[in-house]
């Protein structure tokens, strides 16, 4: 009776509640994101990038992609070009110096704003180094810095969204958020192969697994993973029989887009089979005598995590792997898909 109401309430949980919880997430920042677009947002203005090493057109390309991301990130009101530079050649400011924040907060205040980005560019070897600084101009005092790099002109875009994914974060109030960090939770689905195939059909269960990225280069870091699953026996001479996993590993983390990332890893680890078993598999007059077991293996995962933005922070997540258990005894291969939901600390 107590594996029967174990079961009951696993199924509950990953068929009700996770799902529950998965849906409520990608509902409500939507939601959260229109409220911030709403109101009580501070307007900001992308006064001047300077360049070096390129065209002095380049800089107003940038001022234009950054302007256009930050805008998209619902954090500022941001004003437009044309209309500051009309405003700029009224006031008679089309050049000053943007290394001066009492400067750069004087025009912010002509221009009736609460922030000026003013930053400077600069291209040596084809690599170009994109550095901004957001002024208060109530306080002219400086609020963030933030600097990216981009290795040709085909990775400006990923420049200029990292540069607004920090300013939102500052802004938001989530200025300690590094994206070193990320957490993964989701419920998973085990489909037993080889061996397990024989006796065990495919099982429900989760997963939650964890990355320190660019610990190792810039684009690997350290992954931890951990999971359960419950599998429900094809013959009667299993009872049931359940396992507990926990493996560290290697992660790569690559963005092809803005909002999508790859994160294939490979991890190595301890699971922990809990198997109920009748012992010689015969019948006796009272039915089957089931014995409990514990069986400790290595174990080798392979995972590819696929990512796409919701929200800020948030992120949704297919998770598609392969386990290898090499035992003598208790050896066994499971393929497994997890849905869940990412966030970046």
């Amino acid at each position: 009776m107590e594996h029967i109401q174990s079961r009951t309430c696993m199924f509950r949980f990953f068929h009700i509640i996770l799902p529950g919880i998965i849906m409520a997430a990608i509902v409500y920042a939507p939601v959260h994101a229109y409220g911030a677009d709403q109101g009580g947002l501070q307007s900001a203005v992308v006064i001047k990038i300077k360049v070096s090493g390129t065209e002095n057109e380049y800089g107003a390309v940038l001022e234009d992609l950054l302007s256009a991301k930050l805008h998209s990130a619902g954090v500022f009101l941001i004003m437009d070009r044309i209309q500051m530079e009309k405003i700029a050649r009224r006031s008679g400011f089309t050049d000053f110096d943007i290394s001066d924040r009492v400067i750069c907060a004087d025009q912010g205040k002509i221009l009736s704003v609460d922030k000026v980005i003013a930053g400077t560019a600069v291209k040596n070897d084809g690599k170009l180094t994109l550095s901004i600084r957001c002024i208060d101009t109530r306080t002219s005092l400086i609020d963030i810095i933030a600097t990216a790099e981009a290795s040709g002109d085909s990775d400006i875009s990923g420049a200029i969204a990292e540069i607004s994914e920090r300013v939102s974060r500052f802004y938001s109030g989530m200025g300690s958020l590094s994206g070193n960090f990320d957490f993964t939770v989701g419920a998973s689905r085990f489909m037993p192969v080889k061996a397990y195939a024989g006796y065990l059909k495919p099982s429900l269960g989760g997963m939650i697994s964890g990355n320190i990225n660019k610990l190792i280069t810039p684009y690997t870091g350290i992954h931890l993973a951990s999971g359960v699953n419950i599998f429900t026996p094809k013959t009667k001479r299993y009872d049931s029989f359940s396992q507990f996993f926990l493996t560290c590993g290697v992660a790569g983390h690559f963005r092809p887009t803005e909002s999508f990332r790859v994160s294939p890893a490979f991890s190595a680890g301890s699971v922990l089979s809990r198997v109920s078993y009748d012992v010689d598999g015969r019948r006796s007059p009272g039915g089957f005598t089931y014995k409990t077991r514990y069986y400790r293996n290595l174990c080798v995962l392979f995972e590819t995590e696929l990512s796409l933005y919701i929200y800020d922070r948030w992120m949704l997540s297919a998770i598609p792997g392969f386990m290898h258990i090499p035992d003598s005894e208790n050896s066994g291969t499971l393929f497994s898909i997890t849905a869940g939901i990412k966030t970046l600390f």
